[in-house]
C-alpha cells in the first residue's frame, strides 16, 4: 500500500522508523516525499532512499550490497553537502547520519511551506 504525502507527517513517521530501526517502513515514507520532489532535491532524496535499502540489505543479511548502496548514497550525499563527517560503514544507522538526514529533511520542509505560501500570495 502506498504512503500518501503529507510532508510533515512522513518526515515525522521517518525520524520514528529510523529510530526504531524500520528502514524500509521510512523508506516508504521518503519515497512519498521523493515522488513529489522536484530538481537538485529529488537526487538528495533518491539518496536518502538507497541509504535506506542499504540498511533493509543489512537487516536481510546481503552485506555486499549493503556496502555498495550504503557507499554508494553516502558518497552522493556527502557530494551535496548534505552528510558532512567521514563515510564508517555502520549498523544501525550512525547518529550524525540520521542528524545530517533530518536536518536536511526539516529545512527541505520549510522551503516547500515557503514557495507554498508564496504560491498562494
Amino acid at each position: 500500500e502506498e504512503v500518501p504525502y503529507d510532508l510533515d507527517r512522513n518526515i515525522k513517521n521517518f525520524k520514528k522508523y529510523v529510530e526504531n530501526e524500520e528502514y524500509w517502513y521510512a523508506h516508504e515514507e521518503i519515497e512519498a516525499i521523493w515522488s513529489n520532489s522536484k530538481g537538485g532535491d529529488r537526487e538528495i532524496i533518491q539518496n536518502i532512499i538507497l541509504l535506506l535499502a542499504a540498511m533493509v540489505h543489512y537487516q536481510m543479511n546481503k552485506q555486499e550490497s549493503f556496502k555498495k548502496l550504503f557507499s554508494t548514497s553516502l558518497n552522493k550525499l556527502k557530494e551535496k553537502g548534505i552528510i558532512k563527517s567521514e563515510i564508517v560503514y555502520s549498523y544501525p544507522l550512525g547518529r550524525e547520519y540520521v542528524l545530517s538526514l533530518v536536518s536536511y529533511l526539516d529545512q527541505y520542509s520549510r522551503y516547500e511551506k515557503y514557495e507554498e505560501n508564496k504560491a498562494e500570495n
